[in-house]
């Protein structure tokens, strides 16, 4: 009777379980899913890459930016194959559900590329402004060892809104200039628009320690304009006089604002285990003492870097965050035996 009895229970038990309803996606679940069944399905755009910035556009549309990418296409047991299209920065459009790469003309080539073809750009964040899409770029060159490159300059690429065609890219000098202790600081790792001005968040590299600082420009006249640089006291239009905001950032952030405060989200000193988040009050803070909000698991033979939040996918109790995954050193070759090994993550993390 006992054996009857835990045989009937188990039979309720199952039955119950099996009219639950699933638990819904969440909504970095959905975009997570979306993206890797286009990268595993296209057959000549986007399969995989890093960077990972997104910008709403006026029509709904999101633009999304990656820097090294590969091309399709995939192999059916999910590598790709050995001679994949490699490219230094890539462009997907997502259109509700669909998703589509801005592929250049001469397929396959890099979407921005300088001038010389020798050196290369990766991206940083994007806005909308006066109907273009600006994306600041990062100007690389290769650098002697044991560092493989290293920035020489920040640039702005301009796209037509319509059909998201590269109209140009302007040089940018005042956008990879010294702070107040002479070191370069790269503008543009997030971008920030609030009371007339665009707000520029930029990083000062000196390796594993990064620190944040800032510049602003009238809004609209992000080219052409005034910039102006914080000296934590006030706006000088020398960038000399910029000074560090906080450290532990990583070279890629974000920055926007959840109800009375801003948010800024990095991943602890650019490769740490941990997302963090500070707020402030206004874009020149003070800025509070990090605060980590999701712990990136661990995973054998890749590593982690870049982490952000993006806000038009993000509420102010819910952001929808990504961070960057790529092998190893010593695993490059996992790069083609599995085409998810170098692919942004998704999470959604309550605060």
């Amino acid at each position: 009777m006992r054996r009857r009895t835990r045989s009937f229970a188990l039979t309720i038990v199952v039955c119950l379980l099996s009219v639950l309803p699933a638990r819904a996606e969440t909504i970095a679940e959905q975009l997570q899913r979306q993206l890797w069944t286009y990268g595993d399905t296209t057959p000549n755009g986007w399969t995989g890459g890093d960077g990972t910035y997104s910008v709403l556009l006026p029509d709904r549309r999101v633009v999304w930016l990656f820097s090294d990418s590969f091309l399709g296409p995939t192999n059916a047991d999910g590598s790709r194959p050995t001679n994949a299209p490699f490219v230094h920065n890539s462009m997907v459009v997502q259109n509700g559900a669909e998703y589509s790469t801005n592929l250049p003309m001469g397929y396959p080539r890099t979407l921005i590329e300088p001038p010389d073809r020798v050196t290369f750009y990766w991206v940083g964040d994007a806005l909308v402004e006066n109907n273009e899409l600006l994306v600041f770029v990062m100007h690389f060159a290769a650098a002697p060892a044991p560092y493989a490159f290293q920035q020489i300059g920040t640039d702005v690429a301009r796209f037509s809104l319509d059909t998201l065609t590269l109209q140009g890219v302007t040089p940018m000098p005042f956008a990879f200039a010294p702070g107040d202790d002479g070191i370069p600081v790269s503008y543009g790792a997030a971008v920030l628009r609030q009371g007339g001005y665009d707000y520029l968040y930029g990083t000062e590299d000196i390796h594993l320690d990064k620190y944040l600082h800032l510049a602003r420009v009238p809004a609209d006249h992000l080219l052409d304009g005034a910039w102006e640089y914080w000296t934590g006291v006030d706006w000088s239009r020398v960038p000399a006089r910029a000074v560090r905001l906080m450290t532990g950032v990583a070279n890629e952030l974000s920055v926007h604002r959840i109800g009375d405060r801003l948010a800024l989200v990095t991943q602890d000193h650019a490769v740490g285990d941990d997302v963090m988040m500070s707020t402030a009050p206004a874009p020149e803070g003070p800025w509070s003492a990090p605060v980590a909000i999701f712990h990136i698991p661990a995973t054998a033979g890749l590593v982690t870097y870049n982490a952000k939040a993006h806000e038009e996918f993000s509420t102010d109790h819910s952001l929808v965050i990504t961070y960057n995954a790529n092998t190893t050193p010593t695993n490059s070759a996992a790069l083609y035996s599995d085409i998810t090994n170098y692919r942004p993550r998704f999470v959604q993390v309550a605060i």
